[in-house]
C-alpha cells in the first residue's frame, strides 16, 4: 500500500510501498522535503556518520520514520545556546 505525503511548498511525492508489519520508510529526497534541507546536507549527515540510522540495500538507502523521529526528539533545544547535536 502506498501513501502520498503532501507539501504546500514542493507539491505531492509518493513514498516507496510500505509493509503495515514493518515501521515506513523515507528516502533520502523525502526526508530533504520533510527537514526542509537539500538532499545533499542529508547525504553529507550520512557520509560523516551523523543523522538519523538507515538502510541500505544495494544502492538504495532507506530511513525509517520511527529512527527519524528518534533522531528529531535526541536534538530537540530549549534554547540556542545549546546547540544541535549531530
Amino acid at each position: 500500500m502506498s501513501e502520498i505525503i503532501t507539501d504546500t511548498m514542493w507539491g505531492t511525492i509518493t513514498p516507496c510501498k510500505i509493509n503495515r508489519t514493518n515501521s515506513e520508510y523515507l528516502d533520502e529526497s523525502q526526508l530533504a522535503l520533510r527537514w526542509q534541507a537539500s538532499k545533499k546536507f542529508i547525504q553529507k549527515l550520512r557520509y560523516q556518520g551523523g543523522g538519523p540510522k538507515f538502510v541500505k540495500i544495494g544502492r538504495l538507502v532507506r530511513y525509517s520514520l520511527i529512527d527519524i523521529t528518534e533522531y528529531e526528539n535526541q536534538n530537540k533545544c530549549i534554547n540556542t545556546s545549546q546547540g544541535a547535536k549531530q
